[in-house]
């Protein structure tokens, strides 16, 4: 994907979404499990990619207005599934900021949320585990692959 041609906003959104996506892939998975089954390592892996590629595209201006650890978003590029899986596992237990999958999709959807008002409080999205994936449109594989 070419992040260079996406709105912040944009880049923001698809960070959101491949954050939910880990939150799926990771949904009812232990440690044995997780360790044993590399697409789904395989998978958190790209979405981290895709996140920190998402989040190192970010505009400057966007950057210096909000006081967050970018940062850590774009290290999540290169650093390795297995963080993920911990950050998963923190969910229940900390409520603390960057320190749990939660924190991080909730701390960039406040960004998101208070840089576009356009995003009405009623469509305010929590960090949820009920999200329908994989999301199928018209122009998915799934649908293609079946025409």
């Amino acid at each position: 994907m070419n992040f260079d041609k996406l709105t912040d906003k944009e880049r923001i959104e698809f960070a959101l979404g491949s954050i939910k996506l880990i939150n799926h892939y990771l949904r009812g998975v232990n440690e044995e499990k997780f360790e044993n089954d590399m697409k789904t390592q395989d998978a958190i892996q790209y979405r981290m990619s895709c996140i920190g590629n998402a989040i190192n595209a970010v505009s400057e201006k966007l950057r210096e207005r909000y006081d967050i650890l970018w940062g850590l978003y774009v290290v999540l590029n290169i650093d390795s599934a297995e963080l993920m899986f911990q950050l998963k596992q923190k969910d229940k237990e900390t409520n603390e900021p960057y320190e749990s999958l939660k924190s991080l999709f909730n701390i960039l959807y406040d960004v998101y949320r208070h840089e576009y008002s356009d995003v009405l409080d009623s469509e305010k999205k929590s960090y949820v585990e009920d999200y329908d994936y994989p999301i199928k449109t018209k122009n998915s594989i799934w649908t293609v692959k079946n025409k």
